[in-house]
């Protein structure tokens, strides 16, 4: 069974958002975020506690992982994933081997 199809029948499905800021009528930032990739398929989990340390390191906190096999396409900060009706800030992005077929995309939930 391939890792794609693993995935997909953990039934899990995220959408990927991006913040696109705006300035509103007083010169305020103001965050909107869009949806580049919607129903991804996805397996989501708890970080495990060598990743949640190394974070750490860099003083980032890191709380869930989400795997998934398609190129999640995240570069630069402002993005986030939306599961249901939790979200999750993206914190980093690993592709797993370098084999393009799983990334890890690293989180701490907001809600």
């Amino acid at each position: 069974m391939s890792i794609a199809t693993m995935i997909a029948r953990s039934g899990h499905r995220i959408s990927i958002e991006k913040d696109i800021p705006t300035i509103d009528g007083v010169g305020s930032r103001v965050s909107s975020f869009v949806a580049l990739k919607t129903d991804v398929p996805a397996w989501i989990q708890a970080a495990n506690y060598d990743t949640i340390e190394e974070f750490a390191r860099r003083n980032l906190e890191v709380t869930d992982t989400v795997y998934v096999a398609t190129d999640p396409e995240i570069v630069g900060d402002g993005y986030r994933i939306k599961y249901g009706d939790k979200l999750l800030s993206v914190v980093g992005v690993k592709n797993q081997a370098g084999l393009d077929r799983l990334w890890s995309i690293h989180t701490r939930r907001l809600t």
